[in-house]
């Protein structure tokens, strides 16, 4: 009799510690849209996907920004049918495009877009789709090239990628065969499925505050480890794909008739030792882009410019922008795309 109840208390404990789950989630779901809601759209952007394990959420928001109809970091809409005379530009990455930090309307392709418009008559309805996603590799990209770019015909392609790779590499190898294994085969493109972006819980609000409050205070307590982090490298193998992925995806744009840009990453002049090693990849492609036929830009210029003291391009990762470096990222492009710099 006595195992009953206590049986029958935890299960009452459990159920009250659910509904209190529930209505917590319940009232911040409230207040996030009284604060952060978009007419048309609904919490959370992230949805799954059977091919990319989540994909972001078509006609959504979260408390920095919000998706459009076809998924894209934009405010807008894909103008459908493309206006008359204008320019339709894709760009994808990850988080250094997606640009997680800041505002929708901050993000360096809403701000090469503003300048794009700037220049009036039919550059007014000129579109830059923010295609960047959250810990994404140059296979993500291709594979979802491979569903937008039949769909959208857009005119130009600018690519930004390279600093997930090693990432990427970690979880395939965790997934299924190493990338070694893959690349020996001749096989190149596969892509991680089980990203963090990619956990049921993405869109639940108080998973997301656990999580980046109350994780890390519990972690703060833990005595630090003796054991000391690990010496990024650049692999081979993972180069390997990275380039043969990148040419694959090159080529299959320009036989569709799109112009491809190919950016070198930049990051934070300020030492940082991992960061080198993870911009390697990006560093090769651009030595190789020309040749596989994408116009190759290197806007490095910019981090030397004095005025970075003042307003720092990065944040404190290092490799993600303020709004005052998407702002300068945006205006070299354009000056070196648009404007004949």
């Amino acid at each position: 009799m006595r195992g009953t109840r206590l049986w029958v208390a935890r299960i009452i404990l459990i159920t009250l510690a659910f509904v209190g789950l529930v209505a917590i989630e319940g009232a911040a779901r409230v207040y996030f849209w009284f604060r952060h809601g978009v007419p048309g759209h609904s919490y959370g952007t992230s949805r799954p996907d059977p091919e990319f394990g989540a994909m972001p959420r078509e006609n959504s928001y979260n408390s920095n920004g919000s998706l459009n109809n076809l998924g894209f970091r934009n405010s807008e809409d894909v103008f459908e049918p493309k206006p008359a005379g204008s320019l339709r530009i894709i760009t994808y990455g990850g988080s250094s495009t997606y640009c997680h930090q800041l505002f929708n309307e901050q993000a360096w392709p809403i701000a090469l877009q503003r300048h794009l418009r700037d220049l009036g008559g039919a550059h007014a309805k000129d579109q830059v789709l923010n295609g960047g996603v959250i810990m994404w590799s140059m296979g993500h990209i291709f594979a979802k090239a491979k569903r937008d770019i039949p769909a959208l015909h857009p005119d130009i392609v600018l690519i930004y990628s390279g600093v997930n790779e090693l990432f990427n590499a970690a979880v395939v190898a965790r997934e299924g065969p190493s990338m070694h294994e893959l690349v020996q085969a001749h096989q190149y493109g596969h892509f991680a499925k089980g990203l963090s972006f990619n956990t049921p819980f993405r869109n639940v609000i108080t998973y997301k505050w656990l999580r980046d409050h109350v994780v890390p205070a519990l972690t703060a307590l833990r005595a630090p480890s003796a054991t000391a982090p690990a010496e990024l490298t650049v692999d081979p193998d993972v180069m390997e794909n990275y380039l043969q992925t990148t040419r694959a995806l090159v080529e299959y744009l320009t036989a569709n008739g799109v112009g491809v840009v190919f950016v070198r990453e930049i990051y934070s002049p300020v030492p940082h030792l991992s960061l080198p090693v993870k911009h390697a990849f990006s560093a090769a492609g651009a030595l190789r882009a020309t040749a596989w036929g994408a116009r190759v830009i290197d806007p490095s210029p910019i981090t030397e410019d004095p005025a970075n003291r003042a307003s720092p391009l990065f944040h404190t990762t290092g490799i993600h922008f303020t709004a005052a470096g998407a702002e300068r990222f945006a205006s070299f492009l354009f000056s070196h795309l648009f404007a004949g710099g």
